[in-house]
């Protein structure tokens, strides 16, 4: 089965104001233009969350981890295999660095005030760790899209 984007996610300030994209220009060592840049690339796979509400019966929005780059196409937590790793996007290099601990920002519900689901508990709870995604780095500049394979 392919990987690829299954969705693009723009944040220009922490955490507020997430959009949704078809594309983003990246820039080396720096990540999607204009983005958060403390927080870059924040791969998740749609059906990993899907696992996750099973598992901890609980519904949980995709976006309340923030991700930026969303993928479809890939077994739940195969990415932590990646670590140490460079993957291709579009014919632009990526460094796959590390897993991404969660912090209890992830408790707050996107464009809510609801933090009443304790998530960092049950993802250690369901499995044993806080990691929800991987950091990458990009290694040249370019342009990424929607429907964008992922090579390795």
């Amino acid at each position: 089965m392919t990987i690829s984007i299954s969705s693009i996610n723009y944040c220009p300030v922490k955490s507020i104001s997430f959009q949704s994209v078809q594309n983003c220009k990246i820039k080396k060592n720096i990540g999607i233009i204009g983005d958060r840049i403390f927080a870059f690339a924040k791969d998740l796979d749609q059906d990993q969350v899907k696992l996750f509400e099973k598992r901890s019966n609980k519904t949980v929005e995709p976006s309340i981890f923030r991700g930026n780059i969303y993928i479809d196409g890939v077994k739940p937590w195969a990415e932590r295999e990646w670590l140490g790793k460079v993957i291709t996007i579009n014919n632009i290099n990526f460094k796959v660095e590390k897993n991404i601990p969660r912090c209890v920002a992830i408790n707050l519900k996107p464009k809510t005030d609801d933090n009443s689901v304790d998530l960092l508990r049950l993802l250690k709870k369901t499995y044993n760790h806080f990691d929800m995604g991987i950091f990458l780095t990009a290694l040249e500049d370019g342009e990424i899209s929607v429907g964008n394979s992922i090579k390795f």
